[in-house]
């Protein structure tokens, strides 16, 4: 739901301070790490890490260059890779 704030209309105020939230979890490699293996690996749950991934990249992406959907893509592969190589 925090990262939902990110693809709304909501006041750049609330996107700041989500931005805010989420850089502080991924200070935190073990909780990455915990969040992949325990929700992103299992079949029927909800992709935490990749959503939260995938929504702050779109966030940035937007107020850089909306139509670049390849480096969003890359930047989810990316981090998959260096949670599980780590």
């Amino acid at each position: 739901m925090l990262v939902k704030t990110l693809d709304q209309e909501s006041p750049q105020w609330l996107k700041a301070a989500t931005m805010e939230v989420l850089r502080t979890l991924c200070a935190e490699p073990q909780l990455l790490r915990s969040f992949y293996l325990s929700y992103d690996l299992e079949h029927s749950s909800t992709k935490i890490f990749h959503e939260t991934v995938n929504q702050m990249s779109k966030y940035v992406q937007t107020m850089f260059n909306p139509d670049d959907h390849i480096v969003m893509q890359a930047t989810v592969t990316r981090c998959k890779w260096y949670i599980i190589t780590h």
